[in-house]
């Protein structure tokens, strides 16, 4: 069994939970409905995958017209892990379409970032950390990929 966790900069809807339980390949949910929805997934992944989890929660959620993934964790073990730094993030929409991108680039297991001090107290830098697997991205792949989606 797998694990997933994604944080969504959404309000989210009571139903959700029992929704996701009703879908192929989830086990177990929970849902904090703090300040942005974070939700802890259990999943086979023989049944279902990330992309198809995180997919069903935005129809579902109705956030497909822009991304709203703030973060994410695979949970995969064995990674190795980057320390960025980004100068001039226009927007939220901005940020978390970049989070969108690594969410789908094969090997990068988990995303966190000080974007909501960043935005609240307009801090010049955005650090990022990513935690990748090296077998299948490396540094410099990783360090590109960043500079193309930022150019």
């Amino acid at each position: 069994m797998k694990e997933l966790t994604l944080v969504f900069n959404s309000s989210s809807h009571e139903e959700l939970e029992e929704y996701l339980l009703t879908l192929k390949g989830i086990k177990e949910v929970s849902i904090n409905h703090d300040q942005m929805v974070e939700i802890n997934i259990k999943y086979d992944s023989k049944e279902t995958s990330p992309k198809v989890i995180q997919t069903e929660i935005e129809l579902f959620l109705d956030i497909t017209k822009y991304s709203c993934l703030f973060s994410f964790d695979k949970h995969e073990k064995n990674t190795k892990t980057y320390h960025g730094s980004k100068h001039d993030v226009c927007c939220e929409y901005c940020y978390m379409s970049f989070i969108d991108d690594l969410f789908n680039l094969d090997g990068v297991s988990k995303v966190s970032s000080n974007y909501a001090d960043f935005y609240k107290e307009h801090k010049v830098n955005l650090d990022i950390v990513i935690e990748y697997d090296s077998n299948k991205v490396t540094e410099k792949e990783l360090e590109e990929y960043i500079e193309k989606i930022y150019e």
